[in-house]
């Protein structure tokens, strides 16, 4: 009975473009806030690690193809190349252990260091939404959320090496 009365309503909703568009960047922005404050509440490998980070990046990609930009398959292409070299590194390693961080493949992958696929991907994104007009609304969770990833990975490479140190 639910169903019937708020079907009609949820199509009225769904139709209206505007209507989509905000929807759209209010579940983005919580995406956002929740993956950025699962990175300290939830992620305990690897595993977990990349579990989020393509949560994310999907979200974004999702985002990017509503909006229409012209970059959209340039950045398809790129986060298929660059989605599939982790994903490879992760096969050839063990994903339950965490001290493959201090590995230079992952390194020069996830982080965003100077000439990493990993900032040229975060600095294709920014691009992207920016190119197509975009709301703040959806720049400052993204950058945010960002800025908690890095700051969660140099964190725990800093960690790894120190106990890595250690224990010699």
């Amino acid at each position: 009975m639910v169903s019937k009365i708020l079907c009609p309503l949820i199509s009225i909703f769904l139709f209206n473009n505007n209507s989509v568009y905000w929807l759209l960047c209010t579940f983005f922005f919580i995406s956002c806030i929740f993956n950025s404050l699962f990175f300290w509440f939830g992620v305990s490998d690897l595993r977990l690690l990349w579990a989020n980070i393509s949560l994310n990046s999907s979200s974004v990609l999702f985002l990017i193809f509503f909006l229409g930009c012209s970059q959209s398959l340039y950045l398809l292409y790129y986060y298929l190349f660059w989605s599939s070299l982790v994903c490879l590194i992760f096969f050839y390693n063990d994903i339950y252990y965490i001290n493959i961080l201090f590995n230079w493949g992952i390194i020069s992958i996830l982080f965003a260091i100077p000439f990493s696929l990993g900032l040229v991907y975060k600095v294709t994104v920014i691009t992207c939404l920016l190119g197509c007009n975009s709301d703040w609304i959806i720049v400052i969770p993204l950058f945010f959320y960002n800025i908690v990833e890095q700051y969660y990975l140099f964190k725990l490479l800093g960690y790894n090496s120190s106990s890595i140190i250690y224990n010699y």
